[in-house]
């Protein structure tokens, strides 16, 4: 076990990879504050009560949800008519 100990201290110690020109790094400040876009923002979350554009947030409302929605978001968002 030491062995392989040792080998996570030498990654450990190694400096983070550059980023490559153009791409976002998500290290930095300039990280945007909505992820991905999902569809399902184009209506509101009957689960956590979120407005349409809004992101989901977690069961107890204090943190928000960055790489999904909820289940019932994406339901109604397939559910709706489309135009």
């Amino acid at each position: 076990m030491t062995a392989a100990l040792d080998r996570t201290r030498a990654l450990l110690d190694q400096p983070p990879p550059t980023p490559i020109p153009g791409q976002l790094d998500l290290r930095s400040n300039d990280m945007p504050e909505r992820p991905a876009t999902f569809p399902a923002l184009a209506v509101a979350c009957p689960t956590c009560g979120s407005q349409p554009g809004q992101l989901c947030t977690s069961h107890s409302g204090t943190r928000v949800r960055r790489h999904d929605v909820h289940q019932a978001r994406t339901a109604a968002h397939q559910q709706r008519p489309t135009p």
